[in-house]
């Protein structure tokens, strides 16, 4: 199996992202109507947030405007904020539970710090300002998600891919490894989605850029209307 693995790359940039994109909207059905779909629905998006890192990171390093790259992250943010709201609370908020593009776009503003600010310690500073913002900030998966970020973009290796992972899951998850429940599958699976990473073979695949970008605030607004004709049934 581990030979299988480290020896196959064929997934292209195009199918990593279909594949993320579908169990992101498998995990938000299960976690907007519960009662209709079932858990393995969310147990898969647990495949979508270390797909997105991984391409996140990726992004970061062959842009060739990474200032422009998180500019575009950042208008995404924003503007998707109003669709998870929509779709998961219908109460507007740019502070608390907010959307996972902030995670991504926090992210890249780290790698960026981390590899065009100057001086010795100062990029540090810095860094360990946005973590601490982090902390208090209600983003999705938090600290560890920016930091999963950070070392899929300096560490690109296979082996390095499944360290990172299982390291971050392992820290995030750890008060909810023993006993044994529902979390801990969310765990396992979180470190299983390194597979997607691990299997991509660096080719781009059919070009649809910014269909990518649509997508995320398109199906968070379907999910949301069909939640809301639910109301009223």
């Amino acid at each position: 199996m581990i030979k299988y693995v480290y020896g196959s790359d064929f997934v292209t940039g195009f199918l990593f992202k279909i594949i993320i994109c579908i169990c992101m909207v498998m995990d938000h059905l299960a976690a907007v109507f519960p009662h209709t779909f079932p858990i393995w629905f969310r147990v898969a998006g647990r495949f979508a947030f270390v797909g997105f890192a991984y391409l996140v990171a990726e992004g970061c390093r062959k842009t060739s405007c990474i200032e422009k790259y998180i500019v575009r992250l950042g208008i995404l943010a924003v503007i998707s904020e109003i669709f998870y709201d929509f779709c998961f609370s219908r109460e507007f908020s740019f502070i608390e539970d907010m959307n996972t593009v902030w995670t991504l776009f926090i992210g890249a503003v780290v790698i960026y710090v981390l590899t065009r600010v100057k001086g010795r310690a100062l990029p540090y500073v810095y860094v360990l300002c946005i973590l601490m913002a982090c902390l208090f900030a209600d983003i999705d998966y938090g600290v560890y998600g920016v930091i999963l970020i950070v070392l899929y973009y300096f560490f690109e290796k296979k082996r390095d891919i499944l360290i990172c992972t299982a390291l971050v899951f392992t820290v995030k998850y750890r008060a909810l490894i023993y006993p044994w429940s529902i979390y801990t599958i969310y765990y396992i699976f979180s470190i299983a989605a390194c597979l997607l990473p691990v299997l991509y073979n660096k080719k781009r695949g059919r070009k649809v850029k910014y269909f990518f970008y649509a997508f995320y605030p398109l199906h968070l607004l379907i999910i949301g209307i069909f939640r809301v004709i639910g109301e009223f049934l």
